[in-house]
């Protein structure tokens, strides 16, 4: 039989490799990734195993502002990491379970942080010293959508590979915590005269969860 008080702890050990407790940025995306790929196997197991455990469920907070382009990346994010997302107000709220839900508001936090640092460096590529900047939204918008569509594709790949699924038990649990939550929707906007900040931000949301494979 696993052991999965074992698998549990080296997922959360993972899920410990953070930037801000001392690792680099590649650190801790590999880490993330790792950690991805032993939950899709724990999910599995735990569900075959059937020992009669308590299911541990969590509602998360991230540290990520809303904006149409969070909300975006946020439900991106909880389609690869098995969980639901929730936005209310001013807070993006991820839930399922205890595990899944860390380890996708890690990823959220993590990528937000790498596409505004993008963002801001194709504004000034033109010229601009910030996202701020007159004329600097158009820019941002089309980095910004190629970074998130770039990291659609890569986790849409990682998902199928990983056949990763919202489990039943989070569906029902999450319809019968919050029976009236109403469903979001939404979506990204056109590169216009900014293709090239677009492709940019493609291949910067491709490779910032896919930089190492699974299989490493």
């Amino acid at each position: 039989m696993t052991d999965m008080n074992k698998i549990a702890e080296k997922i959360q050990h993972l899920l410990d490799r953070t930037v801000a407790n001392g690792a680099t940025e590649g650190e801790a995306q590999n880490a993330l990734l790792l950690a991805q790929k032993l939950m899709a196997k724990y999910n599995i197991a735990a569900g075959d195993i059937g020992n009669g455990e308590k299911v541990e469920y969590s509602l998360e907070p991230c540290k990520v502002r809303v904006n149409p382009r969070s909300k975006w990346m946020c439900v991106v994010i909880a389609n690869s990491f098995a969980v639901k997302c929730i936005i209310s107000g001013n807070h993006i709220c991820y839930f399922g379970h205890s595990l899944n839900v860390t380890a996708a508001k890690s990823a959220l936090e993590f990528a937000h942080r790498v596409m505004e640092r993008g963002m801001t460096k194709a504004c000034r590529n033109h010229g601009l010293s910030g996202t701020e900047d007159k004329g600097a939204s158009l820019i941002y918008n089309a980095y910004a959508t190629g970074f998130i569509n770039g990291l659609k594709e890569a986790l849409d790949a990682q998902t199928v590979a990983l056949a990763v699924v919202v489990p039943e038990d989070v569906t029902n649990e999450f319809a019968k915590r919050f029976p009236n939550l109403r469903k979001g929707r939404s979506t990204g906007w056109k590169a216009g005269n900014y293709q090239d900040d677009y492709m940019a931000g493609k291949e910067d949301g491709k490779s910032v969860m896919a930089k190492r494979s699974l299989e490493a």
